[in-house]
């Protein structure tokens, strides 16, 4: 939590909502299966959804578009957080 940014208490809470759902899911599972896998950890279960759940592939073109898109989003951000301060953004 030393480095988390959030900017406004909305976005707080859907985050530590999304986080408490996500550690509730990991907990049900453990608990599911403590019998067959009783060391069972957060990372194993990351790994077991990465493995089946379906994905789709996506070409070098399409992530490629997906960063610009959450750099523009980004920059737009930053830019509003410092024109609602009165100041100007240097981003280089």
């Amino acid at each position: 939590m030393a480095q988390y940014q959030v900017r406004g208490w909305q976005g707080w809470h859907q985050h530590m909502a999304m986080v408490t759902m996500a550690m509730l899911f990991v907990t049900q599972q453990k608990l599911i299966n403590r019998e067959c896998a009783p060391l069972l950890s957060t990372h194993d279960v990351v790994e077991l959804l990465s493995f089946y759940l379906p994905s789709k592939q996506r070409s070098e073109k399409e992530i490629f578009q997906q960063l610009l898109q959450r750099h523009t989003a980004r920059l737009k951000s930053i830019e509003h957080h410092y024109r609602k301060q009165g100041r100007t953004a240097y981003i280089s």
